[in-house]
């Protein structure tokens, strides 16, 4: 059985009725130190996958998971910590993002070797690499490159 997520408004317990557990101050303290450290988060059993959910209360109303963790304690701790001390990791996600697209585009190229200079001097040579000839032409009314190719030959 899948997770559903809340809308605005609504809480994960609600959207998922027996799926959580509130629990009050067993699990030698933990869930009580993080609801204390980091009051915008809050910390709730799963009974289906047995696990611990963190679940962040944001500010524009709504309820987003954090993580799951199968045991609540010190590398609980430390995971929120750390996540709290890198506050910048969608700019981390963006260079990373940017750096992928990078190195897709030079293996794209390594791929293609002069392939696709050749086949672009072909096309230019033969007169079809202006855009509106493979295309068609709006004035026309061709619709398609196979129109255009037809009507040279």
């Amino acid at each position: 059985m899948s997770r559903r997520v809340p809308t605005k408004g609504q809480s994960y317990a609600d959207v998922n009725p027996g799926r959580f557990i509130a629990v009050q101050e067993d699990v030698l303290g933990y869930k009580r130190l993080i609801e204390d450290r980091w009051s915008e988060l809050e910390v709730i059993f799963d009974q289906i996958d047995n696990v611990w959910s963190v679940i962040e209360h944001c500010r524009d109303g709504r309820e987003r998971l954090v993580f799951n963790t199968k045991v609540l304690g010190e590398a609980t701790l430390k995971r929120i910590a750390k996540a709290e001390d890198n506050v910048n990791f969608d700019v981390e996600i963006d260079e990373h993002n940017e750096r992928l697209k990078e190195e897709q585009a030079s293996r794209f190229k390594d791929q293609m070797g002069d392939f696709a200079q050749r086949f672009k001097f072909a096309l230019e040579q033969d007169g079809y690499y202006d855009h509106e000839d493979v295309y068609g032409s709006r004035k026309s009314g061709v619709r398609n490159g196979r129109d255009v190719l037809r009507n040279r030959a």
